[in-house]
């Protein structure tokens, strides 16, 4: 399974200034260079491609008949680092990316190990377009495809993530529900906020920041300044309603137990570890202890000695995790909630380690069984939204529009089709009548009316953007499905994209807001209906 098409924090600003070690090019052979403790990062520049020139990297020729890299990008790097330094860095890999200058062109990266399997990949719309090599080691084949390209060239960048701990506590102090610690240059605050949460930061820079601000969690809770602090000799312990919250001193480490401050909950087992471009916590498993949540993961249900992918996918079947969230909640009465629009991995092996690809942590913990934690977690960052009547039933999704599959067509054709369901006596909620890429729309109100008339709804696809949304509602749109080629770069952008297409809906009609995406993040269920994707029905789908 290829590794998440994410943006590591830091992957270009890190590289800024790094030189370009790249050999000689041979006639028949990619350049390349070499990542290890001596060479940590290194860069490489494109050629020019005055246009695009192939949309599959299987189209791209052999290096030989390509010597130039005039139709595909080619760069070999090789990975030697000693045994085991995987095996708890924040990263899990080596970040790689490639940025341009105009960020309306697009090309794609891949990466093929020795023996041509693809090992990582980064092929939507971003720039930069940026992987991760899990777990590298060997030579690594990196093809960059132009796919729509104006005369640019790309910049290609990776390294090697070197990691640093958290050190011995150098100050603790605070009260009424807010306490701020330091352990050297890292700055971190744990504050207790009412019905059972816990709000947990850190940050090595020294200064605690937000860049999420108010765009998963609306409105932030109050402070439970019920609270009390001791010193246990080898912990400061801080008491709250129901929890028990120890800070280690030699090292720093957190742990936080039930009230009489016997029974663990959750307890580190290291302390926080930071790289280049990532932080990860790593936790004590209880024995029996369970795992579930992330959001949507095809085919998973307990995560135990599993690891579990929170980014961008466009992966609709079994192992994908398209409408990922970094929430999951355990069987020891507790569950977390990243507070980070950040792709992240969560292994749940013994120790359990859980990360995002940015240098801080900011984690909302709650107490209880599972019904109580997913409620606190909903009430953090959205409720899920109520459908309107028509959203619980049966749709119906073509393009009625100079369909080149189904001959000429009009928008109004749809009508035939909603007969169809009236005369057979079979349920219709809604129609989207324009579902396919570069399909319009004509007619609209004339169409909407003649749903109206069968008790359904009109709805519309977008691949490109709601800026038409006011005027498409006023003409009697009720539903929105936001296409990933719109939404698919994820995380803010898709969580965005959502809250205002059901505002959009709702500001120019008197109809609740219905909108679904197949790609989306933390809160997204608070504005829409969040959609698996395309699948093929096969007999192990219905297992």
């Amino acid at each position: 399974m290829p590794w998440p098409a994410w943006v590591p924090l830091g992957l270009v600003t890190a590289l800024a200034g790094t030189a370009l070690v790249v050999p000689a090019p041979a006639a028949a052979a990619a350049t390349g260079a070499v990542l290890d403790p001596a060479h940590s990062s290194v860069s490489w520049q494109s050629p020019v491609y005055p246009k695009g020139t192939v949309g599959d990297p299987k189209d791209c020729p052999a290096p030989g008949a390509d010597p130039g890299n005039q139709v595909c990008d080619r760069f070999d790097l090789s990975v030697s680092v000693p045994a085991g330094y995987w095996n708890d860095n924040p990263e899990g890999g080596v970040p790689l990316a490639v940025t341009w200058e105009h960020p309306t062109d697009d090309f794609d990266l891949y990466v093929y190990d020795d023996h041509g399997t693809q090992v990582a990949s980064s092929a939507g719309t971003a720039d930069p377009e940026a992987t991760v090599i899990p777990r590298a080691s060997g030579t690594y084949h990196v093809v960059v495809v132009p796919y729509d390209v104006h005369d640019n060239s790309f910049t290609g960048t990776a390294y090697l993530p070197a990691t640093e701990d958290a050190g011995d506590l150098t100050s603790f102090s605070g009260g009424d529900g807010s306490y701020t610690i330091r352990a050297g240059q890292l700055a971190a605050r744990a504050d207790f906020l009412t019905g059972g949460q816990l709000r947990l930061q850190a940050d090595p820079s020294g200064s605690l920041s937000d860049p999420a601000g108010t765009e998963i969690v609306r409105k932030q809770p109050a402070a439970d300044r019920h609270t009390s602090s001791f010193d246990a000799g080898d912990y400061y312990g801080i008491r709250a309603p129901g929890a028990v919250l120890r800070v280690y001193k030699k090292p720093l480490r957190f742990g936080l137990y039930k009230a009489d401050n016997r029974t663990r909950i959750w307890q580190e087992d290291k302390p926080l570890r930071w790289s280049t471009g990532g932080m990860r916590q790593s936790l004590d498993r209880g024995a029996d202890e369970q795992f579930f949540g992330g959001g949507e993961q095809n085919g998973s249900f307990s995560h135990r000695g599993q690891t579990m992918y929170v980014s961008n996918s466009f992966d609709w079947d079994e192992g994908g995790y398209n409408n990922s969230q970094p929430f999951y909640l355990s069987s020891a009465g507790y569950g977390v909630f990243r507070n980070t629009f950040a792709p992240g991995v969560y292994t749940f092996d013994s120790p359990v380690t859980t990360g995002q690809q940015e240098r801080r942590l900011d984690a909302y913990y709650f107490l209880g069984d599972a019904k109580q934690v997913i409620d606190k977690y909903t009430k953090l960052v959205g409720k899920p939204f109520m459908p309107p009547v028509y959203g619980l039933e049966p749709g119906d999704s073509d393009c009625y529009l100079h369909n080149a599959n189904r001959g000429e067509r009009h928008t109004l054709d749809a009508l035939k089709v909603a007969d169809g369901y009236t005369q057979h006596q079979m349920p219709l909620g809604w129609m989207l009548v324009n579902d396919g890429y570069g399909c319009g729309y004509e007619d609209l109100q004339q169409t909407a009316q003649g749903l109206n008339d069968h008790n359904a709804q009109l709805g519309l696809w977008t691949q490109d953007g709601i800026d038409k949304l006011a005027e498409q509602v006023k003409a009697g749109q009720r539903v929105a499905k936001l296409d990933v080629a719109w939404v698919g770069n994820g995380y803010r952008f898709a969580l965005d994209a959502c809250d205002a297409a059901k505002k959009g809906i709702e500001d120019n009609s008197d109809a609740r807001g219905f909108v679904w995406l197949p790609v989306s993040w933390a809160g997204a269920q608070r504005c829409g209906v969040l959609w698996s994707g395309d699948q093929q029905l096969s007999w192990d789908y219905i297992r």
